[in-house]
């Protein structure tokens, strides 16, 4: 049962960090210098 219980939360947080990098790269971009996006 642990190893579902990891897999569960690993999914969620994966899931999680996705759809926080789509909503942020979009704005991080926006406001960060080219020189920044380009390294």
């Amino acid at each position: 049962m642990d190893i579902w219980h990891w897999t569960g939360f690993f999914v969620v947080i994966a899931i999680a960090a996705g759809i926080s990098a789509l909503l942020l790269l979009p704005f991080l971009n926006a406001q960060a210098p080219r020189t920044a996006s380009e390294a």
